[in-house]
Parts: structure tokens; sequence; C-alpha cells
């Protein structure tokens, strides 16, 4: 039986980055931060990443990765479990390969959008 780790919802990882990112950091103005706010409601957040494929649980749309560091999310390389979409063919990798991947924000969580083996230039998402 392996040990899981738990998925972490993208607005606690946020709330980490902005924390660190305001350590010695001036208030953005009023304009910049509506800016912000109406342009991530325009498009989900995405993250890429790359790492060690160590478990799949297709039944439950699960993937266990090794991460390489994800600097655009602030977070250092780790072991975890992310959730798969619906719309990501599992069958495209197995365990032990390494693998690049897309985080897309779905519902606050952190979900795998995109899923291939590191060199296969063809994507791991249904057509």
């Amino acid at each position: 039986m392996r040990a899981r780790s738990t998925s972490i919802p993208f607005a606690a990882v946020a709330l980490c980055a902005a924390v660190m990112a305001a350590q010695g950091a001036e208030p953005a103005p009023a304009a910049a931060t509506a800016a912000t706010a109406k342009a991530s409601t325009a498009a989900p957040a995405t993250f890429q990443g790359r790492g060690k494929l160590l478990d799949l649980d297709v039944p439950d749309r699960l993937i266990t990765v090794d991460h390489d560091d994800m600097p655009s999310l602030g977070m250092p390389a780790m072991t975890m479990d992310f959730p798969v979409a619906a719309s990501v063919d599992m069958g495209t990798v197995t365990a032990g390969q390494t693998v690049s991947f897309v985080l897309t924000v779905i519902s606050g969580i952190l979900t795998v959008t995109e899923l291939r083996p590191v060199g296969n230039l063809q994507g791991g998402t249904k057509q």
C-alpha cells in the first residue's frame, strides 16, 4: 500500500505565493489590481509541470507525480497526487515514465488537463 499525498487546493497555493511576494513588495495600484482580477476571470490559470509518474489510478482519475520545481506556482519539487480531467487520455502514459503536464485551476483545485510522456509530441488529450 502506497502513501498518498494530498492535493493542494489552488487557493492555498495562491495564498502562500501572495504572502511570499508581499514580503518587501509595494501594494499594487488599484487599476492594476482590477485589471488582474478581470483577467483572472477571463481564463483559467494554467501551470506547466514535469516529473516522474509514480502511479496512475485510472478508475479514480488520479496520478501521483514526483514533480520538479514549479516556479510559476512557487512550489518546490515534491511528490503529489493530482486529479485528472475527464478529457485526458490516461492510456498514453505508464508509471515510471517522465511526463510533462499542464495543471489548470478547476473549481479551486489544481487539475491535470494535459498529460504526455516527455518526448511525445502528440497530446494526451482526447480529440
